[in-house]
Parts: structure tokens; sequence; C-alpha cells
């Protein structure tokens, strides 16, 4: 890729610019910048790429970004936060694939230019790939379908120089729509999962908290009639909302009160997950479709108690915190209502975000689409700004209580341990957690192992 840099530095300096990265499903080429001759600059991109003598694979360039990725990986284990390492944890149990960083480094050790240069060559050489193109800005749709065409071209002649390598021209109508991942598990009902490990940076003193809450509802995909609201739009926006709310309240009581750490925060996720039905079409058995999955997280980073008494301290604020919920005026519901709304309906500022929040749909939601002959949503957005405000103090009642405070929430807690805190037993763990107090099954984990058996 350095090589290819170097290559292309005059089209650098011409305000040409390109960059090459990995995505579970494949490859991503872009090429964007304020020129006539930017198809033209993407074109000879792709052909460099896809060159049979790979010309920009060299020894050097292996060796040296050989390198850097051993470094990245073996610092990311000495070296983060607590609170990093409890992410890193929870995304390990949560995540449909991989088998964390120690993994990635030993394969790492283990590439060489060889090696770099026979994957590069049955990846240009498959005979099932396919090209998904989206031309975005200043072009016409002649130089959009022009650019997609000679792309698909020299992707067709670089596969036919196939000698057996993947799978046959003729079978490649019976593989699955492939659809982008990895995804996030579903936690079964109830499921309530604490996450224990030693801080792997020696030096670290502090302790950390994870805890994510996901919800059993799936999450608002956008629909074709608004006025038949559906239970996964009004959860999607009160779980928004009851963040929006959250996050002040849980600072000053954690972080200003009680002084717990020097970071105290809360938020709104959404990662996805994958399903396949009988397809609708008559020529395929099986179709594929992402689902949304809406999660609230808090974070707290802390030296003054150990991880399992953060625990407790959140379990008791969110206690409290319902009744402040009930006895909030309608005046600031609305505020935080508002405000939200405001934020989801603020356009976009810059063209490449735009163009990557156009892909990101297209790539997760246009299979079940084309299976069922109906148009993609491109106003999500709007449809959940407007699901927003029309929000009552009833419905983010409901969402509390089956996401966040109910006996059958699914939840995850990370803990990890700095030097400052003793690595507790699980038999010390559960004499001091709420498990019976809340009269929950809990699951400790305590080992990397245990972390892909649960998975």
């Amino acid at each position: 890729m350095m090589l290819l840099l170097k290559k292309t530095y005059s089209a650098y300096l011409a305000s040409l610019s390109w960059s090459l990265s990995k995505i579970p499903s494949g490859l991503v080429i872009k090429c964007s910048g304020y020129s006539q001759h930017l198809t033209s600059f993407a074109i000879d991109i792709v052909k460099e790429f896809f060159c049979k003598e790979s010309s920009f694979i060299t020894e050097k360039s292996v060796q040296t970004n050989k390198d850097r990725m051993i470094r990245y990986y073996e610092s990311y284990l000495k070296s983060k936060r607590a609170d990093s390492y409890a992410s890193y944890y929870t995304s390990l149990l949560m995540s449909s694939r991989g088998f964390g960083v120690e993994d990635s480094l030993s394969l790492t050790k283990n590439l060489s230019l060889e090696s770099i240069q026979k994957h590069h060559q049955r990846l240009t050489t498959f005979q099932a790939a396919k090209v998904e193109c989206l031309v975005s800005g200043n072009l016409s749709r002649r130089d959009a379908e022009s650019f997609f065409l000679q792309t698909q071209s020299i992707i067709n002649k670089a596969t036919s120089r196939s000698e057996g390598n993947g799978i046959k021209n003729g079978n490649v109508d019976n593989l699955h729509t492939w659809i982008p991942g990895p995804f996030e598990r579903a936690l079964r009902q109830g499921e309530d999962v604490h996450l224990h490990f030693q801080s792997q940076n020696s030096e670290e003193q502090n302790g950390a908290v994870r805890m994510t809450f996901q919800s059993q509802t799936p999450g608002f995909k956008g629909c074709h009639d608004m006025s038949s609201a559906n239970e996964s739009m009004v959860q999607t926006a009160a779980l928004r909302v009851l963040c929006h709310i959250l996050k002040e309240p849980l600072f000053n009581q954690l972080r200003t009160k009680e002084q717990l750490g020097y970071v105290v925060s809360s938020g709104y996720y959404i990662d996805y997950s994958f399903q396949s039905w009988s397809s609708c079409q008559a020529n395929r058995a099986v179709a594929s479709a992402i689902t949304p999955i809406n999660s609230v997280v808090i974070n707290v980073l802390s030296k003054k108690v150990p991880p399992p008494v953060i625990t407790r301290r959140i379990d008791d604020f969110l206690d409290s915190f319902r009744q402040k919920l009930i006895e909030m005026n309608e005046e600031e519901i609305q505020s935080h209502t508002n405000s939200l709304s405001k934020k989801l309906l603020k356009p976009i500022q810059k063209l490449h975000t735009e163009v990557d929040d156009h892909f990101s749909n297209i790539r997760r939601y246009s299979p079940e689409c084309i299976d069922c002959d109906i148009p993609l949503i491109w106003n999500r957005n709007e449809q959940l700004a407007k699901a927003i405000e029309g929000l009552s103090r009833s419905e983010l009642l409901h969402a509390f209580d089956a996401v966040i405070a109910g006996k059958k929430r699914s939840r995850v807690v990370s803990h990890v341990y700095g030097n400052k805190f003793n690595f507790q037993s699980t038999n010390s763990i559960q004499k001091n957690s709420n498990e019976g107090k809340v009269g929950r099954k809990i699951c400790h984990i305590q080992s990397i192992s245990e972390i892909f058996q649960k998975r």
C-alpha cells in the first residue's frame, strides 16, 4: 500500500485521495477529491490492485506493516486503560466471531511475503466476487455507470485468471447473499453475565466497569407506513431519550457526589444481528436480513473502590432513577425529546460521512429489500425524530422496565481490576454482588476460554 501511495503522490497534490480498507465481508476502495479526473484516478487504483504481478507487495512493505501491527497488538495487551479492557472483553463475548487480540498477534507473527502474495491472488481471482459501487457528489449518472462497468470489467478479467481457485462461475448463482458482519450476539431474555479480568497493564491502578443492557425487542429499521407505529420504533425512540436524560444525573451522582472515579459516562449503542428465513423468490431457498439491536451502556473508571462495588453503586442509582422519571415534570421531558429530535434532523455536513451512511444502509438492508421487492428506506432518522417527539412518560417507563430495571432484562457487566485491587474468586464475587437482592442467577466468567464456551 505504501508503494501505491508513492505512485499516487502527484494525484494527492491535485486534491485526489484514496484508501484501501478491510471490512468483514470484503475490501473497500475509496477515492475522493475535487477533480474532473476522479473516475480515471479511481480506475487506475482498481487496476493496480487487481494487477496479476502485485508489484506493490514487496518484502520491505510486508515487513514494515507486519512490525507495525505486532507493535499495535502487543501494546494493546500491555498499555491500555482498564475501561478499554472492559470494552474489549464485552466485545469479545458479544461478537459472532473472532478470537481476540492474542490470536491476531499470533497470526500476524506468522505472516510472510509468500503468504500475503498468495492471499492477494486468492482475493483478486475469486470468481464469486461481486462488485458493489456507490458514486456520490458532483458526477453525472453517465459517469457513474461508466465507472461501474469499467470496474466490473477489470475484476472479471482478473477472476478469469483463476485456475480452480475459488468457486466456479456456474455455481455463483447458488450462493446465498453475503451479509456484512461480524454480528452482535443476542442475549437470552433475563441473561445476566458478569466478566472478571485482571488488567494486563501492570501499571494500571484503576478498576473499571462496563455495564451493557441489551434490548430483547428488535431495533427500528424504518417503516413504509408511519401510521402503523410499531413496538420497535417506540422502544428505540424511548431508549434514545432515556440515555439523553440519564447522562447528567448519573454523572452528578457517581462522579460528583460519590466521587467514584474521573470517568463516568453512559450512552445509547446500536449493533446488528443476522437471521435467515424462507425466501420470497422461487429461485432462492433462503433470504437473509439484518436486525438492529439496541443497548444502553454505562462506563465507570475508578481507583477508589473495586469493580464489584461500582456495579452495586450503579444498580442502586438505577433503582432510584425510575422514581425520578415518575416525578419529572412534562416540560423537562419535552426539552429532552425536542433536543434529541433536532439533533437527529441536523443535516450531515461532510460528503464522505453522507456516503458512508448511504453505503451502510445499502449493504445492511438491500438483500431483504430485493428479495421481498420493497424499496430501501432513506428517511429513518426523520421517522425516528417524529416518534421521539410523540413519546409519553408511560412509554419511557415501559422501555426502562423492559431493558434496564425489569426481572427479564438482559445485560453484560465487564469488570477489570487494576493493580490496586485484588482479583476476587467467584465465591467472593458472589458474596459481594447484588445477586440475592435482585433475585437473579448471575453467570460469572473469569477466563478467555470461558468466554468462548459461553459464546
